[in-house]
């Protein structure tokens, strides 16, 4: 998986996490690079690698491609975790299509 650079900057640090139930990233992160949070309908808890419950304040969208198929594009939800580490992104989706 390979996100737009034209719109928003490369995501170059994905932690891809095959036990990962969702993709995430970071408060700062999504405010840093101008994301429109939208808040859910439902309250979700993601529960992280060390079993902890970390709080969910809304999802965001961002742009990205296949890397076989680079002209299909497509918007991935991420949600967006409060006090998660500034510059990490979780990504379970991105396991099966990124070179390795």
């Amino acid at each position: 998986m390979i996100f737009d650079e034209q719109k928003k900057p490369f995501l170059k640090e994905l932690l891809v996490d095959t036990a990962a139930s969702t993709n995430a990233i970071s408060e700062i992160y999504a405010d840093f690079h101008a994301y429109t949070i939208r808040p859910l309908s439902k309250r979700k808890d993601y529960i992280g690698a060390g079993s902890e419950k970390l709080d969910v304040i809304g999802e965001v969208a961002i742009r990205c491609h296949w890397v076989e198929t680079p002209n299909y594009m497509m918007k991935w939800p991420f949600l967006v975790i409060k006090n998660l580490p500034e510059d990490m992104i979780i990504g379970f989706r991105a396991a099966n299509h990124t070179e390795p």
